[in-house]
């Protein structure tokens, strides 16, 4: 089952934007005279973009000892690193080449996303503002620190960031996500959605957006109809994604509960009258459809059912007292009725107080814990353990 929150996906380092300033010019000249420490860098870049980590390791490492004071071939090995599952590794090439230049912008990019990944996202907005005031034009700049400010529950930066990358690229989906996803999470459903939708407008297989529509419309707005649409459209992305058979299962249920047919009314005792005995032919409504705006209509929320008991009370007859005749009238005769014992319905006890007592307060402490576990496993993309620690949350406060 997804947890009841939105997401919002990052990238993991390999993407063509993911890291910054790689080259390392045109300085180097591709020939045999190349000098053996650049080599070994030039060599060692070439590895990590064709994803032979373990060889582009050996040949920086060979480049950093050659050239101990370049910052670029330090983090050429924090990339390589970094690909590689070695974040500690990563991080101390990464800081050694800040060390060496202060405005490599790339490294502190870099930096900013590993700590990201370790669940830091207060570090790595650091990083991510120091990247920006050096490269302030960078759109890949401004959606990370959105991503970071968002992690780190910081609604108001989250915002001002996402729109600072759509003034950049008003036609970046990913900039639209970030964004709908923050105004759903201020309770802004109508603005959020419509910011979703647009994004699914502009790339119709851009998962992040697909799904949280779906997640919008599952649980916030209570349209399982629309939200089975996007759940199917984001299962229909290839390559499959990461969450594909999460999402399955929620999509079965999803159609289970849509084709139940709906219980038969109860019987009562209560006589049918014979001019309201017609039949009634029955009216399909329509399924609505997204608006053309790119707002989501929110469904009307299903009417509470009254609490009418089964059967009818039928209160006994009344006591059929006859006229007294004339013989017995002069002379009446006193009958003296039994003593009828009370009958006490303890299934109908009365109320013994006025106002019913204060409930019984939760523990907030105890359930804050799992309620921030929970949202950790959601980020990570572990749905079935958020949702169990949203559960325990909920049973504790």
């Amino acid at each position: 089952m997804l947890p009841r929150v939105l997401m919002l996906a990052t990238k993991k380092p390999g993407g063509k934007r993911d890291f910054l300033l790689l080259c390392i010019g045109s300085v180097l000249l591709l020939n045999g005279c190349t000098p053996p420490g650049p080599r070994a860098l030039l060599d060692g870049e070439k590895l990590s973009r064709a994803g032979r980590y373990g060889e582009a390791i050996e040949k920086l490492e060979r480049a950093t000892a050659l050239l101990p004071k370049n910052a670029l071939a330090w983090n050429h090995l924090g990339v390589a690193y970094h690909k590689a599952g070695l974040p500690d590794r990563a991080f101390e090439a990464y800081k050694r080449a800040i060390e060496l230049d202060r405005n490599l912008a790339s490294a502190r990019f870099n930096v900013g996303c590993l700590y990201l990944e370790k669940g830091r996202p207060v570090e790595a907005a650091d990083q991510f503002v120091s990247m920006l005031m050096l490269q302030p034009k960078s759109v890949e700049g401004h959606l990370m620190l959105g991503v970071a400010q968002l992690k780190a529950r910081r609604l108001d930066l989250a915002e001002a960031a996402f729109r600072g990358a759509l003034a950049l690229e008003p036609r970046s989906p990913a900039a639209m996500n970030g964004l709908g996803v923050v105004l759903c999470q201020r309770r802004n459903l109508r603005d959020g959605s419509a910011t979703l939708y647009a994004a699914v407008q502009l790339e119709p297989r851009y998962g992040p957006a697909l799904l949280n529509l779906a997640i919008l419309n599952h649980y916030y707005l209570n349209d399982r109809v629309h939200a089975l649409q996007y759940y199917r459209s984001y299962l229909a992305i290839q390559p499959r994604p990461a969450n594909y058979e999460a999402v399955d299962t929620v999509v079965r249920q999803l159609e289970r509960e849509l084709t139940m047919p709906k219980p038969s009314p109860g019987m009562t005792n209560v006589p049918v009258s014979p001019a309201t005995n017609k039949p009634v032919a029955a009216v399909e409504q329509p399924v609505q459809q997204p608006a053309r705006t790119g707002e989501v209509v929110m469904a009307k929320p299903p009417q509470p059912m009254s609490a009418t008991p089964t059967n009818r009370v039928v209160e006994p007859p009344k006591n059929m007292v006859q006229s007294p005749t004339q013989a017995t009238a002069a002379q009446p005769v006193v009958v003296t009725s039994a003593p009828v014992a009370s009958v006490e319905h303890s299934e109908f006890k009365r109320y013994a107080y006025l106002k019913p007592a204060k409930p019984v307060a939760g523990d907030r402490a105890k359930a804050q814990p799992f309620f921030d576990k929970a949202f950790k496993s959601y980020q990570d993309n572990r749905l079935a353990e958020a949702l169990s620690d949203y559960e325990a949350a909920v049973r504790l406060d």
